[in-house]
């Protein structure tokens, strides 16, 4: 059995206590109230799905963290689809565009 199964109040205590500070740091980034609720929700998601895998000191850092990635994640998605369905861009644009950027991060890391 693992932490969700032991801990579903606790789970709960979490969300009830950080709630508002990841809606927070999702809608300061995003600047769209719907969009930081969305994402907000994905922290929370993501968090109880692999809360068994990670190591944290800190709930609240590790949960602002992740709502600080997740929110840049979005940005960067909704940018390309915005550039997508505006036709400024299209979609093997985007997909040269990815690509270029991960064979760069790989050449970029320390072997």
């Amino acid at each position: 059995m693992g932490y969700r199964e032991r801990n579903r109040d606790k789970m709960e205590k979490i969300y009830r206590d950080y709630e508002s500070d990841v809606y927070r740091v999702c809608l300061f980034f995003l600047k769209d109230k719907q969009a930081a609720f969305d994402v907000s929700q994905q922290v929370f998601f993501k968090f109880y799905q692999h809360i068994d895998e990670a190591e944290i000191e800190s709930v609240r850092g590790y949960l602002v963290r992740m709502a600080r990635n997740m929110s840049f994640n979005y940005l960067r998605d909704t940018k390309y689809e915005e550039a997508i369905l505006n036709n400024y861009i299209d979609e093997d644009d985007v997909l040269t565009i990815l690509a270029n950027k991960i064979s760069k991060s790989k050449k970029t890391e320390p072997n």
